[in-house]
């Protein structure tokens, strides 16, 4: 009996169990979901989705597991492979105009469906910027960004082509309604 006493009291003086340790043992794990500082809120119209940031060599792809998917080349949305069902593709060149501003043309396939006229990206508050642009019925819309005090794209809204429903990524979570 003393040996086992002895013993015990060796092994028991040679290792301590600190409270944080327990804690991890019982602990589920981390909290926080990894992706979570590249998640983005997609929306058009209705249409709501979170899409996830991936850094190419042209910009940033905004895509999810619904296939929507949508390239921002630091400046703008210049490609739309789809949004849910209310938007398929659609691609955006720049003409720069001798007036000032650009001409936006947007393309599904191989057809330019439409043109707009838009100023260029106007900064209106430190991290607020707006293009002011028309369609040439007149009909008149703002694009807008919003970048943080770090200077990363924390916004961005944009008419592509139909004027009815902009497009709109926010960094973060869908809201929880």
């Amino acid at each position: 009996m003393p040996k086992l006493l002895l013993l015990l009291m060796v092994f028991l003086t040679g290792c301590t169990i600190r409270a944080p340790q327990l804690a991890y043992l019982f602990d589920e794990g981390p909290t926080q979901n990894p992706l979570a500082e590249y998640q983005w809120t997609l929306s058009y119209g209705a249409y709501q989705k979170h899409v996830y940031a991936i850094e190419v060599p042209k910009g940033l792809v905004f895509a999810n597991e619904f296939d929507d998917a949508l390239l921002f080349d630091g400046k703008e949305i210049i490609r739309v492979v789809k949004i849910g069902q209310e938007l398929g593709f659609v691609e955006v060149s720049h003409q720069i105009l001798a007036v000032g501003g650009v001409e936006k043309v947007f393309t599904t396939g191989n057809k330019s469906v439409m043109t707009h006229q838009c100023t260029d990206w106007l900064l209106t508050t430190p991290l607020n910027y707006e293009q002011q642009c028309h369609t040439p019925l007149g009909q008149r819309y703002v694009n807008k960004k919003r970048y943080s005090k770090s200077g990363e794209l924390v916004m961005l809204q944009m008419v592509l082509g139909d004027i009815k429903h902009s497009v709109s990524i926010t960094r973060g979570l869908l809201s929880q309604g």
